[in-house]
C-alpha cells in the first residue's frame, strides 16, 4: 500500500507500507479516527492481522482489543496453531492459550496439532519453553488426590 499527500511546501511525500495489506491498514486508520471498530464493514480483516498492525504502530487499545477478540474465539481446534504461530509473542495470549490448553488438554490432544507443530533450527528453544508451559499449565489444573493414612 502507498499513500501520496502535498506537504506545505507543495512537495510530494510517499508513505509506503509494505508489511500488512491495504485492508488491514485502513482498519487501523478508521479506528484511530473513529475510536471503534466493526468487522462487518471490513470482511477482509481478521483479528489477528489488525492485532499485529496495531502492536507494530502501538495502537495499545485497539491490541487490547483484539487480544480479546482472539482469546474469545480459541477453540480446542485452533489454540495450538495460534499458540505457536504468533501468540507466544503476547503476554496476554501466550497466558489465555496455556490455560485452555490446561483445562482442554484431553481435548486439545486429541485434534493432533501438538504433534503437527513444526519445528527448526530457529524455533526449537521457543517452541520447547512453550511445551514446559504446557505442562505446567496441565499439571496445575490436574485434580489432586489427597493421600490417606
Amino acid at each position: 500500500m502507498s499513500e501520496t499527500v502535498d506537504n506545505a511546501n507543495g512537495q510530494r511525500a510517499v508513505i509506503e507500507v509494505t508489511d500488512f495489506g491495504y485492508d488491514v491498514f485502513f482498519a487501523m486508520l478508521k479506528y484511530l479516527y473513529t475510536g471503534s471498530f466493526d468487522f462487518r464493514g471490513c470482511p477482509n480483516v481478521d483479528a489477528t492481522n489488525l492485532l499485529k498492525v496495531a502492536d507494530k504502530y502501538n495502537v495499545q487499545e485497539l491490541k487490547d482489543a483484539m487480544e480479546i477478540c482472539i482469546v474469545d474465539a480459541l477453540t480446542i481446534d485452533t489454540v495450538v496453531e495460534i499458540l505457536f504461530g504468533f501468540a507466544h509473542a503476547y503476554p496476554l495470549l501466550r497466558k489465555a492459550c496455556l490455560a485452555f490448553i490446561g483445562d482442554k488438554f484431553e481435548e486439545v490432544m486429541k485434534t493432533g496439532a501438538i504433534s503437527k507443530v513444526e519445528w527448526n533450527d530457529s524455533n526449537w528453544q521457543d517452541h520447547a519453553e512453550l511445551m514446559n508451559e504446557i505442562l505446567e499449565s496441565v499439571n496445575k489444573r490436574k485434580p489432586t488426590i489427597d493421600k490417606v493414612d
